[in-house]
């Protein structure tokens, strides 16, 4: 097992979200049992994408990434659409090469869903990368980033975090998890 340190992304301009597309990445990473040997390792990201029909291109967009985990993911879109954020925001979900049927869920939903497999494994911080760039590439400004396993007790909640993005000039914002006492 490596830790990664450095990215090195190549997203290819010429790409086209409406097809199968591909992006590469250079990782340096730390050799397992050494402390200072590194190396240089290219990754592919191979990605599909499905647009949702109500997209608007003046809504901030959430990127929610998962794997696998599809009652979570429920759980998430059901609070989501119970706070009505659903209907204040476009939101796509990034599949890191789940087994189970996430794409499914996305479509009940009628949300955006990219697909992205590799030959490398996890890497939570260019699947965020990969929703950005297809946000990006619709015409997006405005990008929350949304995990998982995050709720939020009312839709004041995301209008806060919204009010914070946009008063300091933000393109891309996530969440503070504050987990309550015990």
């Amino acid at each position: 097992m490596t830790t990664t340190l450095f990215y090195k992304f190549d997203f290819n301009q010429e790409n086209n979200i409406e097809k199968p597309f591909s992006l590469k990445q250079e990782e340096l990473v730390l050799v397992k049992g050494t402390d200072s040997k590194f190396k240089k390792e290219k990754v592919a990201y191979s990605c599909s994408f499905i647009k949702a029909a109500k997209w608007e291109v003046r809504r901030p967009t959430i990127i929610i990434c998962i794997k696998d985990n599809a009652d979570l993911l429920r759980f998430t879109l059901d609070n989501l659409t119970k706070n009505d954020i659903h209907n204040q925001s476009n939101i796509i979900i990034v599949d890191d090469r789940s087994t189970e049927d996430i794409k499914s869920i996305v479509l009940e939903n009628s949300l955006s869903y990219v697909r992205v497999d590799n030959d490398k494994g996890f890497n939570f911080s260019m699947l965020n990368n990969i929703g950005a760039y297809v946000a990006n590439k619709l015409g997006t400004e405005e990008i929350v980033l949304w995990n998982s396993d995050l709720w939020t007790p009312d839709s004041v909640t995301f209008q806060n975090l919204l009010n914070l993005h946009r008063k300091n000039n933000s393109t891309i914002s996530g969440t503070k998890l504050i987990y309550p006492p015990k």
